[in-house]
This record gives structure tokens, C-alpha cells and sequence, in this order.
């Protein structure tokens, strides 16, 4: 039980997070742009309105963080106990992830990027896209791997492993590696205690779980 408890934990922690709605205020198109923008940046910005970037851009990122870390150690837990739990309770493991993700992919296809910063819409929206898919790609894996556990179906499981294949959690370090070199950086903001946020984070996961589980 006390194995199933870490999944759930990171499992309320993100739904406690996404349960607040898009600020109304912000601005969103219907088809997000995979383009960059160049002409952007911080001397475009002056005085007051540059602080107010910085602030909003600040504000989203850490809501940015705050999902996708649980997000990342529940794909690292859920799989790192596979062979280290009973099948019923890697297959509940999986199946709440499945749901996990659903929420996540929702979150983001709706994010938006706020008034202040929507110089860079392209950018955020790429970056929400990307985040939107990889949580739709761990879905489909969860899924997968919870019908390979449930049936022993090998095709499932052979889909799941064509699923990850896309790169997941790759597709997260560049929309969160887009939002602080395409934005952050651009508005004047220090990027190094970001970046180092977000190394510090993916190395604790692993670190983490091993304290706990075993290597």
C-alpha cells in the first residue's frame, strides 16, 4: 500500500493544481504557431511594463513546473516499480497515471499566454502544444501498459514501447527550454536559477525513488 500511496500522492498533488481555470484575461489563438519570435525582446520592454513580464512570465513558469514535475515522477515512479510491486498494483499504478495524463494534455491545450507577454505567442504556444502532446503520448503508453499488465497482450506492450519512442519527456525539456531561452532570457529575466531548477528537479526524481525503492 505504501507503494501505490507514492503514485497517489503525485496524482492529487498535479489534479489540486489543475483545477484552477485559465485566467479569462489572457490571450489565446485557435491555432498555435510553431514559429518563434525574433523581433521580440527585453529592450522592446521598457520601465514598468518589462516588470510586469517578468512577473507574469515568472508566475507561469513556476505553474509551468509545478505540473510537470509531478507529471515526470509519476512516468519515473510508475515504471521504476513495475518489477518491484505486485501485477494489481502496477496495473492501478498505470491506470491512474492514464488519468493523470488526460488531465495534463487538457491543461495545456488550454494554458494561454498572458496580455502582458503576447509578443511571444508563439512561443508560449508552441510550447504548450508540445506539452500538451507529451502528456497525450504518456497517456497512450499508461494505457498500453495497463492492458499488457491486465491481459498479457504483447501487442500492447509493443505499442506502448512505440509510443515512448516518440520521446516524451524529451518533448517537455524543449517546451520548458523554449519558454526560458524564447522568452524568459529575451525579458531580462536570469535564466541560470531557472535551469538549474529544472536540472536540480529531473536529478532528484531518480535520487529520490532510489532512497525509497532500492536501485
Amino acid at each position: 500500500m505504501k507503494k501505490i500511496f507514492l503514485i497517489g500522492i503525485g496524482v492529487m498533488i498535479f489534479l489540486g493544481l489543475i483545477t484552477a481555470k485559465p485566467d479569462k484575461t489572457t490571450d489565446k489563438s485557435d491555432k498555435p504557431s510553431v514559429s518563434p519570435s525574433p523581433t521580440a525582446t527585453a529592450q522592446s520592454a521598457p520601465g514598468d511594463e518589462k516588470e510586469q513580464q517578468q512577473g507574469d512570465f515568472l508566475k507561469l513558469y513556476k505553474e509551468t513546473i509545478d505540473i510537470v514535475y509531478p507529471i515526470k515522477k509519476i512516468f519515473y515512479s510508475t515504471n521504476g516499480l513495475l518489477t518491484k510491486v505486485p501485477t494489481t498494483t502496477s496495473y492501478l499504478n498505470y491506470k491512474n497515471a492514464e488519468e493523470t495524463y488526460k488531465k495534463c494534455s487538457v491543461y495545456f491545450t488550454f494554458a494561454s499566454t498572458p496580455v502582458s507577454l503576447k509578443a511571444f505567442k508563439n512561443d508560449f504556444e508552441q510550447s504548450f502544444r508540445e506539452l500538451s502532446i507529451a502528456c497525450t503520448i504518456l497517456q497512450e503508453d499508461a494505457k498500453y501498459m495497463a492492458d499488457y499488465i491486465n491481459t498479457n497482450n504483447m501487442e500492447s506492450y509493443r505499442k506502448s514501447q512505440e509510443e515512448l519512442k516518440k520521446g516524451p519527456i524529451k518533448i517537455i525539456s524543449n517546451a520548458i527550454s523554449r519558454l526560458v531561452y524564447g522568452v524568459g532570457e529575451k525579458i531580462g529575466v536570469d535564466i541560470k536559477p531557472l535551469n538549474d531548477e529544472f536540472k536540480e528537479m529531473s536529478e532528484r526524481i531518480p535520487r529520490d525513488f532510489e532512497a525509497e525503492y532500492g536501485k
